[in-house]
């Protein structure tokens, strides 16, 4: 994609744009939509469980389960977004030296956002507790043992979030 591509739609949690792509037989008008980067959060508390969600989601009309997750703010920092996420969703708490990036996933294509996703060790529930829950989010947390989260994950009733296997995977290469 060349560099004019031009907003089409701003829809706040998204935006549209147009440009030109160059192909070996000639250029050609495209669309994609850019999504807000967003950070996801592996927390292991001092009983060395991970400390995942259960979450409704209307759209599905299910709970799945899946790590704590949310947008980055315009101008905010990963880390930050990351340490405001994790305690609004969990009501836990993380010392910013015990939190970690362990990788970034870009998506492209027709559809592009990256995530960012950390580790954070020897999560406490907060002091002056933040778990900000909106009226479109019904959580649940759930603790399990990091020696059998695999285990847990293959054998649950619930529907997985697509990114909770490859953060868990992520999570494993970092802590080996």
């Amino acid at each position: 994609m060349s560099d004019d591509k031009k907003l089409v739609l701003d829809a706040n949690i998204f935006q549209v744009y147009e440009g030109t792509v160059k192909f070996n037989d000639g250029e050609r008008k495209q669309h994609f939509i850019q999504r807000p980067s967003g950070v996801t959060v592996f927390g292991i508390d001092s009983d060395n469980n991970l400390v995942l969600i259960c979450e409704y989601r209307s759209f599905l009309n299910k709970t799945i389960l899946k790590a704590p997750a949310g947008g980055i703010e315009k101008g905010e920092d990963p880390r930050v977004a990351a340490l405001r996420e994790y305690e609004e969703e969990t009501g836990y708490s993380v010392e910013e030296d015990d939190l970690k990036e362990i990788t970034v996933f870009k998506m492209g294509g027709w559809l592009r956002w990256e995530t960012y996703f950390f580790v954070a060790k020897s999560t406490k529930i907060a002091e002056n507790r933040q778990h900000f829950e909106d009226s479109s989010e019904k959580i649940e947390l759930v603790k399990i043992p990091l020696d059998n989260a695999l285990e847990y994950i293959a054998n649950s009733e619930y529907e997985m979030d697509p990114f909770l296997l490859y953060g868990i995977a992520q999570l494993i290469r970092s802590i080996k």
